[in-house]
């Protein structure tokens, strides 16, 4: 039963956190090239094929699978949330 809440709460995390910033992150980045994939059908998406978990749409951008883009904005948010709290320690350790 614990498997099963730690299970839950981090696809909950991931999906929330993750692709909240992922969709954000990855337009800014790319310029719009890169989107995350709409929790419905994209009718512009040229094929099925999927090649490691993007798409290709038919405007020329790329759509990548909402778990990918999840786990990439969940680490984005790490390293970002990390690299505050270390500057926070290092602007107190000047005082």
């Amino acid at each position: 039963m614990t498997a099963f809440v730690f299970e839950l709460v981090f696809w909950m995390l991931l999906d929330l956190i993750g692709c909240g910033v992922a969709h954000v992150v990855l337009q800014l980045i790319t310029g719009g090239k890169v989107v995350v994939q709409p929790l419905t059908v994209n009718p512009l998406r040229s094929s099925q094929e999927e090649f490691l978990s993007y798409y290709r749409i038919r405007n020329g951008r790329i759509e990548l699978d909402r778990s990918l883009a999840g786990l990439l904005g969940l680490i984005f948010f790490i390293l970002v949330a990390a690299a505050g709290f270390l500057a926070t320690f290092a602007f107190a350790s000047l005082i």
